[in-house]
C-alpha cells in the first residue's frame, strides 16, 4: 500500500467513527511520521480541548494553541468542502460542522459525510430562492439521517416547517444530539411533541422570539418529562430571563450539565438559579454580560449545584475581575472566568 493510501484508510476510519478520538490520534501518529507535525499537534491540541470544561483556563490555553497552528492552514485543512459548502468548521482536527444551503446538502450530504467526519450542518437562509429546499424535503433526505446536530438558527422557521421538523423525529431525525431552532414559529407544544420524538436529544439551543411569548414557551418545555434527557441548554441572547426561575424550578432539570444564558438573565433569575433544588449536576454555567453582582457570586456558591461546577462565567458583569481568585476559593473545584 502507497503512503497516500496509507493516509486515506486512516481518514476513512476517522469518518467512519466520527465520534472516537483514537482513529484521530492514530492519524496524527501517522502525520507526524510523514512530515506533518502541525496536522498533528492540531488535531491532538482539538481533541484534548473537546475533553476540556468550555471556558477554563485550560480550554482557553488549548483554543489560543489551536488557533495558532490553525493560522495559514484552514483552506488546506477543509479543502474536502470546497465547493459544496460555504464555510467548514474544523473540531478535533477535522471539518466537524459545515455553514451551507440545504439544497447542496440533500445533493452532496452523503459524498461530504463520506470525505469529512461532519457531525452538524449550520443552515443557510432555508427560504432562499436558490439554495433551498423546502424543510419537509430536507429533514428526509438520506444525508440527513447520518447527522448528529442540526442548526437552524439562520432562518425564522414558520409553523408548518417546526411540524415538519417534529414529524421527522421518529425517522430521519431520530439520530440527532443537537439543535438549534429560531422563529415566532417555535411554539409549546410544537417543541414538546420534537422533545418527545427526539430520544437521543441533548444538546438544544432555542432562540424564540419576544417576551411574552418566548416565555410561556420555555415554560411548557420546562414542565415535560422529556426535558430530562437535556444536557446542555443555551438560550444566551434570547429575551426569556423571565423564563429562568421556571427552568430553576423545573424538577425536570436535573440532567442539565451546562447551562448558556449570556445577556438572558435578570437579578430575579440569578436568584433563582442560586435558590434551585434540580440543578444539582450543572458544570458549566455561562452568565456573560448578565447583571451578576459580588453578592450574586457568593449565593450560587452556596447553591445545590456548587460541588459540581467547574466553571462559572460572569464576564461583561458587575463583577470586578480582580476578585476572580478570590472567588474561585467559594467553591470547591470551580474556575471563575471574570
Amino acid at each position: 500500500m502507497t503512503v497516500a493510501a496509507d493516509g486515506a484508510a486512516l481518514r476513512r476510519a476517522v469518518c467512519a467513527a466520527p465520534d472516537d478520538d483514537l482513529p484521530r490520534l492514530v492519524y496524527a501518529d501517522w502525520l507526524d511520521e510523514h512530515g506533518d507535525s502541525a496536522r498533528a499537534e492540531f488535531i491532538r491540541v482539538q481533541c484534548e480541548q473537546a475533553r476540556t470544561p468550555w471556558m477554563s483556563a485550560r480550554w482557553r490555553q488549548l483554543h489560543r494553541a489551536a488557533d495558532h497552528l490553525r493560522r495559514g492552514h484552514q483552506a488546506e485543512w477543509s479543502a474536502n468542502v470546497d465547493g459544496v459548502a460555504r464555510y467548514g468548521y474544523l473540531g478535533r482536527g477535522f471539518v466537524e460542522t459545515v455553514y451551507m444551503f440545504s439544497k447542496r446538502f440533500v445533493t452532496h450530504g452523503n459524498k461530504l459525510l463520506d470525505a469529512e467526519p461532519v457531525h452538524t450542518v449550520r443552515l443557510i437562509d432555508l427560504h432562499a430562492a436558490a439554495g433551498a429546499v423546502p424543510v419537509r424535503e430536507f429533514v428526509a433526505s438520506p444525508p440527513v439521517a447520518r447527522l448528529r446536530g442540526l442548526d437552524f438558527g439562520n432562518s425564522v422557521l414558520t409553523f408548518s416547517e417546526m411540524e415538519d421538523i417534529s414529524y421527522a423525529g421518529t425517522g430521519p431525525l431520530a439520530g440527532l444530539r443537537d439543535l438549534t431552532l429560531e422563529g415566532g414559529a417555535i411554539i409549546g407544544p410544537l417543541l414538546v411533541g420534537l422533545m418527545r420524538r427526539l430520544g437521543g436529544l441533548k444538546h438544544l439551543r432555542v432562540r424564540p422570539w419576544d417576551g411574552g411569548p418566548a416565555r410561556s414557551v420555555l415554560e411548557v418545555l420546562f414542565r415535560e418529562k422529556a426535558f430530562e434527557r437535556v444536557e446542555t441548554l443555551d438560550l444566551s441572547g434570547t429575551e426569556v430571563a423571565d423564563a429562568v426561575p421556571a427552568l430553576a424550578a423545573s424538577r425536570h432539570a436535573a440532567g442539565l450539565t451546562r447551562l448558556h444564558l449570556a445577556q438572558a438573565c435578570d437579578a430575579a433569575g440569578i436568584a433563582a438559579l442560586a435558590a434551585s433544588t434540580t440543578l444539582r449536576n450543572l458544570a458549566v454555567l455561562d452568565l456573560t454580560g448578565c447583571p451578576v453582582t459580588d453578592a450574586d457570586v457568593q449565593a450560587l456558591a452556596g447553591a445545590v449545584f456548587a460541588p459540581t461546577l467547574k466553571v462559572l462565567v460572569v464576564r461583561q458583569s458587575q463583577v470586578p475581575r480582580a476578585n476572580a481568585k478570590r472567588f474561585a476559593g467559594l467553591f470547591p473545584q470551580a474556575e471563575v472566568v471574570v
